[in-house]
């Protein structure tokens, strides 16, 4: 949608022949940059010089520009009296405009936070071990004082006082490693002592199957297997018609709310860092208030829409051995965690804290239910269990508990019925309802 009272905007931009082709795309893409996350429509016609079918590398570098800009050439036929098409109608893709802008942004930032804020890799020690405790600590921080030091002052006496504390620190290192190795294998019984003593050498840190050539092949062997496993599980499940005893609901939720910038920084602090490896998520969080306004334009329009983003419905599957004692060679031992796109996460904060308030406001959560509750946990779950096997215990009856644990609860959800309770019994309707469904 444009900024109200303003329906359309026009630009003329002139290319002279000859002219270098990668200056004058520099040049329009720092308008176009702004209009296409401002509008929903985006047109761009006209003779640039530039002729289409001639596999020159000024057409390549057009046509990859009109890709990364999501934008589409529908001039196809000849327009030149060489055969050439020369005259340009390219207009948002097929895509939605919603899609296009979240394209253009994406790949906007990516650019941008390359020149500004580029990828490093930075290697670290982690003393992630059992048996660095506090006497290590202090003793590794009393060598990096000698050895400041020795550094500033160069002097004889400021080495030997690091000579004699590395080497205690090493001294120190190597006993509290021994007694925990010792003290590993003398408490484990003969079953496992074969078990420790890998765990101990790092032989069960392999956390992925090595009998597949590749990573391709080893990628495609997981996604076929929890595909095939999600399938049996559902198929597995017994359909069911939604139920016509639940009454109609008092209060409607038709659409979601567009926010404002306080409200879209307070979600982009609040969402975890973790993302695809691709992204250029989440440097962003350091530069966000120079990217809020596009943002919060790019996500408003998205809640008008009542439509996800294809774009950000991408995820980064990790598949993770549930125990380091299992075997890494059998499939059934791994567990896929799917990193979501940095913005895709904002975009559900958003949608998910309005339908929060809105079950909590119309008191549509169950009175049972702990999980996904404000100051609910398993915490006052397990209490409220306690409290009322107690309760019964002391009325005389012999009550009876049963846990259920259900395997890939999630993805086994039947999204039409959920959907259908959404929106017979919860009263989420119209364009709210077309978002969840999206």
């Amino acid at each position: 949608m444009p900024p109200p009272g303003l329906a359309r905007r026009g630009q003329l931009q002139y290319r002279v022949p000859g002219s270098n082709i990668t200056v004058f795309l520099d040049t329009i893409s720092v308008f176009m940059e702004d209009i296409i996350v401002l509008y929903e429509k985006v047109i761009v016609l006209g003779d640039i010089n530039i002729h289409l079918g001639t596999g020159a590398p000024s057409e390549r570098l057009w046509l990859s520009w009109l890709e990364e800009h999501c934008l589409e050439q529908f001039v196809n036929v000849p327009t030149h009296t060489a055969g050439n098409i020369l005259d340009h109608v390219a207009a948002t893709s097929s895509l939605t405009a919603v899609d296009s802008a979240w394209s253009a942004f994406l790949f906007v930032i990516e650019k941008a936070l390359d020149q500004v804020i580029p990828k490093r890799t930075k290697w670290f020690t982690s003393h992630n071990c059992p048996y660095f405790d506090d006497e290590l600590k202090f003793q590794k921080r009393q060598k990096r004082k000698c050895e400041r030091a020795f550094r500033k002052t160069k002097s004889s006496d400021s080495l030997l006082s690091f000579t004699l504390a590395t080497d205690e620190y090493y001294r120190l290192l190597l006993v509290k490693k021994g007694e925990y190795i010792s003290s590993t294998i003398s408490s484990t019984c003969k079953k496992l002592k074969s078990k420790a003593l890998a765990s101990l050498l790092g032989e069960n840190h392999r956390c992925l199957p090595k009998t597949h050539g590749s990573a391709k092949e080893l990628a495609n062997c997981f996604n076929s297997f929890f595909l095939a496993k999600v399938k049996k599980l559902v198929e597995s499940i017994p359909t069911s018609d939604f139920p016509t005893y639940f009454l109609s609901p008092t209060s409607q939720l038709d659409s979601f709310m567009t926010i404002s910038s306080e409200t879209l920084l307070h979600y982009v602090n609040q969402v975890s860092n973790s993302s695809c490896p691709k992204e250029p998520m989440p440097r962003f969080k350091t530069a966000s208030l120079h990217f809020c306004d596009s943002l919060l334009s790019l996500i408003n329009m998205t809640v008008r829409s009542a439509r996800f983003p294809e774009i950000l419905k991408i995820g980064f599957v990790v598949p993770l051995i549930k125990k380091p004692s299992l075997d890494p060679e059998n499939l059934n031992n791994y567990r896929p965690v799917t990193n979501l796109l940095f913005l895709s996460k904002v975009l559900e904060l958003v949608l998910f804290e309005q339908l929060k308030t809105y079950l909590e406001v119309n008191s549509f959560y169950g009175k049972f239910q702990s999980a996904y509750c404000r100051r609910h946990s398993t915490e006052t779950a397990l209490t409220r269990i306690s409290n009322d096997l107690l309760g019964y215990l002391d009325s005389g009856f012999s009550p009876l508990y049963v846990g259920l644990d259900l395997s890939a609860a999630f993805d086994s959800i039947d999204h039409h019925l959920l959907l259908r309770v959404l929106e017979m019994r919860l009263g989420v309707r119209s364009d709210a309802l077309k978002m969840l469904e999206s």
